[in-house]
């Protein structure tokens, strides 16, 4: 793939970008859920 088509490319990073969020939102929810439930 010497020529890559630009929108691909675009769409590729919008969607590795999507999980990336989703993945760190999974992350940050377990690390809270973990914190509350220490603290009680």
């Amino acid at each position: 793939m010497a020529q890559e088509d630009p929108t691909l490319r675009q769409r590729v990073r919008r969607s590795a970008l999507f999980w990336l969020a989703v993945a760190a939102a999974f992350y940050f929810g377990f690390i809270a859920l973990t914190l509350i439930r220490g603290s009680r």
